[in-house]
């Protein structure tokens, strides 16, 4: 298990959030390329997911398909149960067959091909009762460290599209970007003193609430 830190950021550029990384104590070194993170998340009939995120709640799983690299065509997905446990977090990710996805794949498309995988009888279960609601897209840079210890993520061009019959609806573009801060629970005396020298403000993000409220409007 792992903690989870982050920083919502408005109003800087992207360059002056990733100089105030760089010059940061922790000396942060990119850990490898930039890429695009793509999601499509899952929620019930009575945005269960949703409230769970904007209540708090300290335990709670978030069901969704991530792959990397384009948004549309071919794609090498996982079903990923994102599990919060109090502070801490796990992820449990199964592998999922390729598929193509294109902007007028529909609700029905996407839930029939996850059944059309193998997924352990308790996780598929779930799905009786869930459907694809939200696809968002965003760049991710990796740094790590120079203890090895913390890692952090900058994600920029964060976009939201409401899924419903299809994906035809237009995007909606976030000019919010992301920080998030991942360490161990012994390294958090370290975290939090890194986080410290920088002058932003540690608050709850959840692209998943945060794409559904402002897909709404």
């Amino acid at each position: 298990m792992r903690y989870e830190t982050k920083i919502p950021v408005n109003g800087l550029s992207e360059y002056q959030i990733e100089s105030i990384v760089k010059i940061n104590k922790a000396c942060f070194k990119e850990l490898y390329p930039e890429r695009r993170v793509n999601n499509i998340y899952f929620d019930d009939l009575n945005k269960t997911s949703y409230f769970e995120n904007i209540d708090g709640l300290p335990d709670r799983i978030k069901y969704r398909i991530r792959w990397y690299g384009e948004k549309f065509g071919q794609i090498e997905p996982v079903l990923e149960l994102k599990i919060k446990k109090g502070l801490t977090g796990y992820k449990k990710m199964i592998r999922l067959k390729n598929f193509y996805f294109i902007k007028t794949t529909s609700e029905t498309d996407i839930i029939s091909y996850i059944y059309d995988n193998e997924i352990p009888k308790g996780v598929l279960e779930e799905f009786h009762f869930k459907k694809p609601v939200l696809f968002n897209s965003y760049l991710r840079k990796y740094y790590l460290s120079f203890s090895k210890k913390i890692r952090l993520t900058i994600d920029k061009e964060i976009e939201y599209c409401k899924i419903e019959n299809s994906l035809l609806s237009n995007f909606i573009h976030d000019d919010l970007q992301v920080i998030e801060f991942k360490y161990e629970a012994a390294d958090w005396e370290e975290t939090k003193s890194v986080i410290n020298e920088m002058p932003l403000r540690i608050d709850k993000n959840s692209k998943f609430s945060r794409g559904v409220l402002i897909s709404r409007e």
